[in-house]
């Protein structure tokens, strides 16, 4: 082993005073720089954490869109399917409605003779009677 020198002046020992305080002071900035580290990989980890959790929020939400859409989607349908029953039903409550105003306007027509002769048994009883049929 080899034998330590020893400056016969103070010189060295001055180097070796600096030397040492260089040192401490870049084992204290390692400390630091390490305190600092591990507090940013901390704040890291949490915003990966938070991330996480607003994916997860967020497929949610994506899920419930999907189900959104496929329900209007269905209920677009059965819009349309009770469109067209309801316009297939006025179309036939169209004709059926043109097939009675027909029969109407025939039966009046039928019987408008009969209904002037009933008038005029009525107004005949009315005289007959004494009553004033205008009144």
């Amino acid at each position: 082993m080899a034998k330590r020198r020893t400056p016969a002046n103070g010189d060295e020992s001055e180097q070796l005073v600096v030397l040492r305080a260089i040192w401490n002071e870049m084992k204290a900035l390692g400390k630091n720089l390490g305190d600092r580290i591990d507090q940013t990989n901390s704040r890291l980890d949490q915003t990966n954490s938070r991330l996480d959790d607003a994916i997860n929020r967020l497929g949610r939400v994506e899920g419930a869109v999907h189900e959104l859409k496929d329900g209007t989607n269905e209920l677009r349908r059965r819009l349309v399917e009770s469109e067209m029953r309801l316009a297939t039903s006025t179309t036939q409550l169209h004709g059926d409605v043109q097939e009675l105003s027909a029969l109407i306007r025939d039966w009046r027509a039928e019987n408008a003779s009969e209904r002037g002769e009933l008038r005029g048994r009525v107004d005949r009883i009315e005289r007959h009677l004494g009553m004033d049929s205008k009144s």
